[in-house]
């Protein structure tokens, strides 16, 4: 198997293995709605490890910001008849004055706004703890399944290489022919 074909493989089985797992591990966890497990777990996942790395991060902060941030604006001005499009507002003005600053943590945006939206028959503290939950172990699951596969990598490095790299249909490259011996001149 080639190099190439190696990393496609991996890849596959790295979106394929996350999702499936998120969606899976959501379900068993009885989560709310765990298509946003596998919808992160897909999400957060780079073609670097290191990047992988980052946007777990990232998506995890970004999401905390946006749940805090959406159940603090309710909390302050719900009280005072704020309508649910003020509320939107306030929330996304402080999660943009952020992001401004910190890029990336632009997932707060939308994250205060689903927040909000969606606490129509359940208190906001609850539809945030169900989202961060459920967003949170999608994330940490493709995260997971990245350094699975970045793991799998370095282990067939060494198997690959004492095979000679990357061969094709397992034939060996054609030789040239020998040199001639080198000749002395007196």
């Amino acid at each position: 198997m080639s190099e190439k074909t190696l990393h496609a493989a991996l890849f596959v089985f790295r979106c394929t293995g996350a999702a499936t797992g998120a969606l899976a591990l959501a379900t068993a966890f009885g989560l709310e709605h765990p298509v946003w497990s596998a919808m992160s777990a897909l999400i957060v996942s780079q073609e670097q490890l290191d990047a992988t790395k980052s946007s777990v991060i990232s998506r995890i902060i970004g999401t905390v910001i946006g749940i805090g941030t959406a159940c603090g604006v309710n909390f302050l001005i719900a009280r005072f008849g704020a309508s649910l499009y003020v509320q939107v507002a306030v929330a996304v003005l402080i999660c943009a004055l952020l992001v401004h600053r910190f890029p990336q943590i632009r997932v707060s945006l939308w994250t205060c706004t689903l927040i909000l939206v969606s606490s129509a028959a359940t208190s906001i503290t609850t539809v945030g703890l169900y989202r961060g939950e459920e967003v949170i172990l999608g994330t940490l699951i493709g995260g997971l399944f990245h350094a699975a596969s970045e793991w799998a990598l370095r282990l067939a490095a060494p198997i690959m290489a004492a095979k000679g790299g990357d061969q094709t249909n397992n034939r060996a490259a054609p030789q040239s022919p020998p040199s001639p011996p080198p000749t002395v001149s007196d």
